[in-house]
């Protein structure tokens, strides 16, 4: 890493060391009754040593960048309606590449008719697996099981969607659920040369595109607590509660006529002699969590989570080096486990996870294996991680192991 990289590391450590020491809060500028008004900061620094992710692709990547820089703005008006808004810049400064911008990424405001049914209306994250809509500040692990959370091309900004959604707590607040009705994909090119450019026909137009009819995506999902109550809109990994929380759930999402079933075929002339044919997709889940306290002061907390995901995304094209294209399974297809354990001693605790994905398309597979430390300064408002994963992708029974190391120090105030 060099003695540059050690330095700032030193640095962020001692920047943690001096927030722990602070009392960490939102800052409120309006209050009242019935109306708050909080701004939040969530920055989380990376430093990522990572084989072949240098710039010569063979070398180990030794990179210092912020992998999140969210702006965060909450508020509450009238006593049923509430609001959230927040920024996203990702991976600021990775690999050299400092022009990332950031752009809005949640975006929605709620209505509170009664604990049975809230309505949030805007961009916000998908209701599919619990882990989807899970908060970036309140993980157990370093980091998002993003291999996993896989998605229709082009029917998504940054794993959200704008819509409206239903949500509510009956049972005693032990079951839950959401469902809603959002925008989805329309006209996103299905039909790609080698070089990912539109195919047109002799008119200039993609001669496949997804959802002609403008059809929205249907996305649910129901959950159902055997101890405890999960509150909120998002979801959290370690939760620093004295009480257990043990719960079960499914969720799905359709999108109508939004990927490939057959390409077009063209003519010599560029006209098409065949259209291409687009069928839905779909994806399900199922999820289990569990976090449980327990010893004096409730200084011992244990934290599991495991999903099963399954899509069929339709198929796509894959051209070979002599120039010709197949149909194949989409990327984003197939079918996936992944499960995290987690264990906290006071300030300080282990975690380790999997990650399984079998792809449709031969060769389109992933193995990750993760294990870490968390150091939790001030829980999830200022906490330092490490993390040594290796991975195999493509054929996992066969492909190298691909290791990385990364540290994070979190600050979210």
């Amino acid at each position: 890493m060099g003695g540059r990289g050690l330095r700032h590391l030193a640095m962020v450590a001692l920047l943690a060391t001096l927030l722990a020491s602070s009392s960490v809060r939102a800052a409120p500028f309006v209050s009242g009754p019935d109306h708050s008004l909080d701004v939040h900061v969530l920055m989380q620094l990376h430093g990522r040593f990572a084989q072949g992710e240098a710039s010569d692709g063979r070398s180990w990547s030794k990179d210092i960048f912020l992998r999140r820089v969210r702006l965060l703005l909450t508020g509450t008006m009238f006593r049923r309606f509430s609001f959230f808004v927040d920024t996203e810049q990702p991976n600021w400064g990775r690999g050299g590449n400092w022009a990332v911008a950031p752009f809005l990424s949640d975006a929605f405001g709620s209505i509170m008719i009664a604990d049975a049914l809230v309505v949030d209306v805007g961009m916000m994250l998908l209701p599919i697996s619990r882990h989807g809509y899970s908060s970036a500040a309140s993980l157990n692990a370093l980091d998002f099981h993003l291999g996993m959370l896989r998605y229709v091309p082009g029917s998504h900004k940054n794993l959200r969607d704008a819509g409206i959604q239903l949500r509510g707590r009956i049972a005693g607040g032990r079951f839950t659920y959401r469902a809603g009705v959002f925008n989805g994909s329309q006209g996103h090119v299905l039909q790609t040369d080698a070089s990912g450019a539109a195919i047109q026909d002799r008119q200039g137009r993609a001669v496949l595109a997804s959802n002609p009819r403008d059809w929205p995506r249907f996305a649910g999902h129901v959950r159902w607590a055997f101890l405890g109550q999960e509150k909120g809109y998002f979801a959290n990994g370690m939760t620093f509660s004295g009480h257990p929380t043990v719960s079960v759930g499914a969720g799905f999402e359709y999108l109508h006529e939004a990927v490939m079933d057959r390409p077009a075929e063209l003519a010599r002339d560029g006209s098409v002699a065949r259209p291409g044919r687009l069928r839905g997709a779909w994806s399900v889940a199922a999820d289990v969590y569990a976090d449980v306290p327990f010893g004096a002061g409730a200084d011992h907390e244990f934290v599991a989570m495991a999903a099963f995901l399954m899509n069929d995304h339709g198929r796509e094209l894959a051209w070979d080096r002599e120039g010709t294209a197949q149909a194949v399974p989409a990327a984003s297809s197939g079918l996936g486990v992944m499960a995290e354990l987690g264990y906290r001693w006071r300030f300080i605790g282990p975690a380790l996870s999997v990650d399984w994905f079998r792809g449709e398309r031969e060769g389109n597979d992933l193995l990750a294996l993760r294990g870490g430390l968390a150091y939790w300064l001030r829980g999830h408002s200022i906490n330092v991680k490490a993390e040594f994963s290796a991975e195999r992708r493509g054929r996992v029974e066969a492909g190298p192991w691909l290791k990385a190391f990364t540290t994070q120090v979190q600050v979210f105030l």
